[in-house]
């Protein structure tokens, strides 16, 4: 665990390693998301950058608008006469929208960056699961939502950004110190390792042994009297909620966002990885089993 912040103090100083370290931290929380639910629940999400992206964009609504106000010389405060960040003012927006002017501060987006996953992640598993939809059907339907909210941001270039996104987002700055590069990259390996033994705490309690048998029976488990949509709802929703977070850690990295976080193409990437880092305890035993065999016939 501890050799994540080798990176922050063997490299502190390179412009370029560095910052693309930060963005590998924060991508691998994304992994952990998606391997807690399709590793450890067995429900493959095909759009979970959907959680990814509302993470990003919230943050990235609020380092704009501070960037807006710094340019223009005004408070870092939501009020009636906000500098526009220059979407906005060339789609000649008259005012910053209501909903966004309050992310200007920091200590409302992040709660926000998580919550707001958390919510939509919830709310879509309880419909799902309390219907009985799994499988490749689950699957299907994660991919066509994700689908249709980058659709919907591609077409609110005033609000949005469109294609574009949002660039030039001012630096994070946190309890006074302004995140960037050895400071940043520190931070995000630090919320990286606090998710990961926390997650590990739970997939190894009796929670998560209930995650794993359902996964591998949920039929069983029903018949033993659990409520396995309200466990698949609770993970589910966990996972959105990291999603979110992971979101918020790459956009203070990267300095900018845009649609292509909740690209269908982005959310299949980090199945891939994970599929490749191997998902769950069970593939985890099969690797280990087969490298065992490899070494065995080499023996011999």
């Amino acid at each position: 665990m501890l050799l994540l912040f080798a990176p922050g103090v063997v490299l502190a100083d390179d412009r370029y390693w560095l910052p693309l370290f930060s963005r590998y931290m924060a991508l691998a929380l994304f992994a952990i998301s998606l391997d807690l639910i399709w590793g450890y629940t067995g429900l493959l999400s095909l759009g979970q950058g959907l959680y990814f992206g509302l993470g990003a964009y919230i943050i990235g609504y609020s380092l704009k608008l501070q960037s807006a106000a710094i340019e223009a010389g005004k408070p870092l405060t939501a009020g009636p006469d906000m500098a526009l960040p220059d979407f906005m003012a060339y789609c000649r927006l008259d005012a910053v929208p209501s909903w966004v002017a309050p992310l200007i501060n920091i200590w409302v987006a992040l709660p926000l960056a998580v919550l707001l996953p958390m919510a939509a992640a919830g709310a879509f598993g309880y419909i799902s699961f309390r219907r009985r939809i799994k499988g490749v059907y689950f699957s299907l339907i994660t991919q066509a939502l994700v689908l249709a909210v980058y659709t919907f941001v591609v077409n609110q270039q005033p609000y949005t950004g469109g294609v574009v996104g949002m660039t030039n987002l001012a630096k994070l700055e946190l309890f006074g110190i302004r995140f960037k590069m050895a400071s940043l990259y520190f931070l995000v390996a630090s919320v990286l390792s606090f998710s990961f033994l926390g997650c590990l705490l739970l997939v190894r309690s009796k929670f998560g042994k209930i995650l794993t048998a359902i996964r591998d029976s949920e039929y069983r488990v029903l018949a033993l009297g659990y409520d396995t949509a309200a466990y698949k709802t609770f993970v589910f929703a966990l996972a959105g909620g990291l999603a979110g977070l992971s979101g918020a850690l790459y956009v203070a990295g990267l300095g900018t966002t845009g649609p292509d976080t909740m690209s269908i193409a982005f959310s299949i990437q980090v199945v891939v990885l994970v599929a490749v880092g191997g998902r769950g305890p069970a593939d985890r035993r099969r690797i280990g089993r087969r490298v065992g065999k490899l070494r065995r016939d080499l023996h011999q």
